[in-house]
Order: C-alpha cells, then sequence, then structure tokens
C-alpha cells in the first residue's frame, strides 16, 4: 500500500549507481542491472513503481561522463518499462552538467551536495511528486 492513513501518497526515492560506478568500477550496464534487482526487491516489498522516483546520476570525481550518460541513458529508459518516475538532475546547469561537480557552492568534495545542491534536488523531486 502506498499510502499513508490520511489517503496522501507515500513516495520511495533512490539514488543509486554512483559508488558502484567510481567504487566498484562497475560498468553502466553492470551498474543498471544492479539498480533493476534494486528496484525488483522494493516492487516485490510492495511498493508501486509508479511510487518510486529515481534521480539521475550527478557529475561526480572519478566517473566519466560517458560512463554517467550512459548510465542516466539506461535509467531513462528503464522508466518507460517499469513505470517508475524520474527525476532528472542531469539537466539542470548548477549541479547536472558535464563538470560542476567542481563548483563549490553545489558540490563539497566533488562528490557530495551542498545544501545548495541538494535544494535543486528537493525541488526537482517535488516538481515530480506534484507536476
Amino acid at each position: 500500500d502506498t499510502t499513508l492513513g490520511d489517503g496522501d501518497t507515500s513516495w520511495l526515492i533512490g539514488f543509486a549507481g554512483t559508488n558502484g560506478i567510481a567504487l566498484d568500477l562497475n560498468s553502466a550496464a553492470t551498474e543498471y542491472v544492479n539498480f533493476e534487482n534494486w528496484l525488483d526487491a522494493r516492487i516485490n516489498a510492495g511498493w508501486s513503481a509508479s511510487n518510486i522516483i529515481i534521480g539521475t546520476m550527478l557529475p561526480r570525481d572519478g566517473v566519466s561522463n560517458t560512463t554517467r550518460d550512459d548510465y542516466n541513458d539506461l535509467l531513462i529508459a528503464g522508466a518507460t518499462t517499469y513505470g517508475y518516475k524520474i527525476a532528472p538532475f542531469h539537466l539542470n546547469q548548477n549541479i547536472g552538467a558535464d563538470g560542476q561537480d567542481a563548483d563549490t557552492d553545489y558540490f563539497l568534495d566533488g562528490i557530495h551536495p551542498t545544501i545548495a545542491g541538494y535544494e535543486i534536488m528537493a525541488d526537482i523531486i517535488y516538481g515530480v511528486m506534484f507536476p
């Protein structure tokens, strides 16, 4: 059941892949299979795919833009297959553009967003939840 007691919808928000690609050195395709396994487990646990929001991968140290683009393309294509929603972080020029992980206004260390970065992410997620 994906509704709360008061009838409001509950959401599961996922941000997957970044560590698997950067730390485990997985390819975009391998990491997407890992994501599918994670997603299948959530759906099997009772989550409706339409109440799952997946954020696209942000730029980060240790991951090429090509690999990130390939992974994001797989996430976006998978939304059509599975029915989950995409939070398109990659489209935001402040946090998603190639090389933005070097901008200390939005990234602490080339990997983790600052509060300003997280605020942008929250706004994007909110827009997906309430279009």
